[in-house]
């Protein structure tokens, strides 16, 4: 009867599958862990070099416009970039 209650305290062979297919569940999680972790570190640093990219852009084509102290032109420059997402 008190088998039945505690099926890992079977054979050594069925311990012995359990403690593979646990470990393997652990480490897989990890694993899974792991990858998404490093994948959004990666997505951000992405993110931020396109950010930085877009600012450059930006303040090259309004170096223009903010010597001739033009406010329109830069609005203009502003709200052109504003239709695009990145």
């Amino acid at each position: 009867m008190m088998k039945r209650l505690l099926p890992w305290r079977g054979s050594i062979r069925r311990q012995l599958v359990l403690a593979v297919a646990g470990a393997h569940a652990l480490l897989m999680t990890l694993f899974v862990w792991d990858v998404t972790h490093r994948q959004r570190e990666l997505l951000l640093e992405l993110q931020a070099d396109q950010a930085k990219a877009v600012a450059q852009s930006m303040a090259t084509a309004s170096a223009g416009w903010l010597s001739a102290n033009d406010v329109s032109g830069l609005q203009e420059i502003v709200e052109a970039r504003r239709g695009h997402p990145t």
